[in-house]
């Protein structure tokens, strides 16, 4: 996959900066372009009996969650015209409702979107919204960073959680970038069902073959069983015994029921991976 315009979800705080300069290493290392967005979240415009008198309070609140956007826009692009002067940066004023369909919206125009991970407080809700559209419905793979509060090295040892699914197989061939330029690549099935489904040694085998062919140095695949039909832990585990600091998966989940997203594997990746996670739907 070659790679052409980057998206980067980004922000002021520490690790949205990081994020920043982690795609904009990324752009550089694809000669791609980038495009920075920076989203405020904007107030809900109120409906119903009474919403005409508040018409000037709403007015205000737009006014002012704008100008706060603008000034974290300000500082997220003076920090992107030191990493690179032609990085783009756009403000994006979303009321909360309208997260999930901008950011697949906004995902569409691009090869890869780097976004961060979720987390139980501060800008939780967004980072989620964020995510879920993107994943689910930008038809795009995402690269999803941890949370930290500068630029690191990452790329060097990679997983790859293979599944016999077409989400897997698009997450693979998505990562191959960052696969062919890892030192070494590790293929691990859990719960696998077989070579009928693509999960047996053979389709593994298979796979390996390919990407081989690529370019990518791959050990021998590696097969695991979980203990209560939970594949998260496992690959988690693989993760942590190969001291890997990139996960390649499909991300599994409905845009019709995108809380499916949160559920099984990829919630228990999205949730506690500590690596960037390369997923596609």
């Amino acid at each position: 996959m070659t790679l052409t315009k980057i998206l980067v979800f980004a922000d002021t705080s520490e690790d949205g900066l990081a994020r920043l300069a982690i795609a904009a290493k990324i752009s550089e290392a694809e000669n791609a372009a980038l495009e920075a967005q920076v989203i405020a979240l904007a107030p809900q415009q109120p409906y119903g009996v009474g919403a005409a008198a508040m018409a000037d309070v709403y007015a205000d609140a737009r006014a002012g969650a704008h100008s706060a956007g603008a000034v974290a826009a300000a500082r997220v692009r003076n920090a992107a015209e030191k990493l690179n002067e032609s990085i783009i940066v756009e403000q994006q004023d979303i009321v909360q409702s309208d997260l999930r369909a901008r950011a697949a919206a906004l995902s569409h125009a691009a090869d890869l979107i780097v976004l961060g991970q979720p987390e139980t407080q501060d800008r939780s809700d967004i980072d989620s919204e964020v995510l879920v559209g993107a994943l689910l419905g930008g038809g795009r793979p995402i690269l999803m960073l941890p949370r930290w509060p500068s630029a690191h090295p990452w790329g060097k040892r990679a997983v790859i959680a293979w599944k016999g699914a077409p989400q897997a197989a698009r997450a693979v061939h998505a990562a191959l970038p960052f696969l062919k330029r890892a030192e070494i690549a590790r293929m691990v099935v859990v719960d696998g069902r077989g070579d009928y489904f693509g999960e047996g040694p053979a389709s593994a085998a298979r796979m390996a073959a390919h990407l081989a062919q690529q370019g990518v140095k791959l050990e021998q695949p590696t097969f695991r069983t979980s203990a209560w039909g939970e594949a998260g832990p496992e690959i988690l585990s693989e993760v942590e015994s190969m001291g890997a600091d990139l996960l390649v998966m499909g991300g599994y989940g409905h845009a019709r029921l995108a809380e499916i997203v949160f559920g099984g594997v990829t919630r228990d990746i999205i949730r506690k991976a500590r690596v960037p996670v390369l997923l596609s739907h």
